[in-house]
C-alpha cells in the first residue's frame, strides 16, 4: 500500500512526521512518498535522504493537489493513504485505518485529527472554534445519504486528506478523477481540495467511512499571525468550494449558498459564537473573527466546520 505526503519547505514538521510513520505496528509492505511542492530550496530532498524506505518526488507546480496528484499517479498500491507533513500518528493508527476496507462498498476512510499541542494560544483558538477533527462518534455516508441531502452538503464535515485512506481505483472513477487542483493551499483560494474531493466520491455513490479511533496528532499554528491567515484560507475555501460543486456539478441545492445578501448575513449567523468568545473574556483577536465572517461572506459559505 501507498503513504503520500505532500511537502513545502518544513523539513522538521516532516522529519518527525516521517519518524512517526516509520514506526507502525504492520506488516504490509509499505511505499512511502514524500512529494516536494518546492524543490529548488533543496530542504525537503535534504530530509527525505535521511530515510532510505521513502521515495523522493518533485512537483514543481505549486500547489497542495498538484503534489498529492502526482503521488497518487504512481502509486503502485491497491490503497492509497494521504496524510499531511505536520502530522503524528500513533502505532496502530495504518491498520485501524485500513481496517474499514474489508467492506467492499467503501471507498474512502478518514480518520480523526487531535492538537499535537495546546500550549500557545494560537492553538488553543484554532482548537476552540475551528479544529479539524470531526468527533468521537464513527459515521458513514453513502450516495443515498448524498442523494436525500436537500441542502449543501459540507465535504469538510467528512474529513480531511490529513488523514485519509482511498481504494486506488477511486482515482480511476470518471466520476471522481484525481484531486481538483484550482482548490488547495498554494492555489488563490487556499484551501477546500479535500470537501470537494470528498463530495464527489459521495455524490459516485461510494461508501466513505469517518473511523475516530484512526487519529493522528496535528501541529496547529503556533502564532496569532499565521492562524489569522490560515482562518482566511479556510474561509475563502468554503465559499469557492461552493461554487465548485454549483459552476462544475450543476448542484443546484448548493447554489443556494451563493445567492444571498453578505457578509452582514454571515456576519449575523457568527454573532453566537463572536458572542460566546467575548463573554467568556477570551477575546477573539479581530483580524481572525473578520477574516472568518467576510472572506465566505461573499458567497454566504459556512463559517465554521471540519476543514481540512
Amino acid at each position: 500500500m501507498s503513504i503520500v505526503i505532500a511537502t513545502y519547505d518544513r523539513p522538521a514538521a516532516l522529519h518527525h512526521c516521517l519518524e512517526s510513520l516509520l514506526g507502525q505496528a504492520t506488516d504490509r509492505s509499505l511505499e512511502i512518498l514524500v512529494i516536494d511542492n518546492h524543490p529548488v530550496s533543496g530542504l525537503t530532498a535534504a530530509t527525505v535522504a535521511q530515510f532510505p524506505r521513502v521515495t523522493y518526488l518533485s512537483e514543481a507546480r505549486t500547489g497542495a493537489a498538484y503534489a498529492r496528484n502526482t503521488g497518487i499517479a504512481v502509486s503502485r498500491g491497491p490503497f492509497i493513504v494521504t496524510i499531511d507533513d505536520d502530522v503524528t500518528v500513533p502505532p496502530n493508527w495504518l491498520e485501524t485505518l485500513l481496517s474499514h476496507f474489508q467492506r467492499p462498498e467503501v471507498g474512502v476512510v478518514t480518520g480523526n485529527l487531535l492538537p499535537l499541542s495546546l500550549e500557545a494560544e494560537a492553538e488553543q483558538l484554532f482548537e476552540q472554534y475551528w479544529g479539524l477533527g470531526c468527533g468521537t462518534q464513527r459515521f458513514e455516508v453513502d450516495g443515498h445519504w448524498f442523494a436525500a441531502s436537500k441542502t449543501a452538503v459540507a465535504g469538510w464535515d467528512l474529513g480531511a486528506t490529513a488523514n485519509a485512506a482511498f481504494r486506488a481505483e477511486i482515482f480511476s472513477d470518471p466520476k471522481v478523477g484525481m484531486m481538483e487542483e484550482t482548490l488547495g493551499t498554494g492555489t488563490p483560494v487556499g484551501a477546500g481540495e479535500d470537501p470537494y474531493l470528498f463530495y464527489r466520491v459521495v455524490q459516485a455513490g461510494h461508501t466513505l467511512v469517518y473511523e475516530p479511533e484512526a487519529f493522528v496528532w496535528h501541529q496547529h499554528r503556533q502564532d496569532l499571525r499565521a492562524l489569522g491567515q490560515q482562518t482566511y484560507r479556510y474561509s475563502k475555501s468554503a465559499a469557492a468550494y461552493h461554487l465548485t460543486t454549483w459552476i462544475f456539478d450543476g448542484d443546484r441545492a448548493r447554489s443556494k449558498r451563493c445567492s444571498g445578501p453578505c457578509p452582514c448575513t454571515t456576519f449575523a449567523a457568527s454573532f453566537p459564537q463572536l458572542s460566546g468568545c467575548w463573554t467568556t473574556r477570551c477575546l477573539w483577536p479581530g483580524g481572525m473573527w473578520w477574516a472568518t465572517v467576510w472572506a465566505p461572506g461573499v458567497c454566504g459559505a459556512p463559517i465554521v466546520g471540519c476543514v481540512g
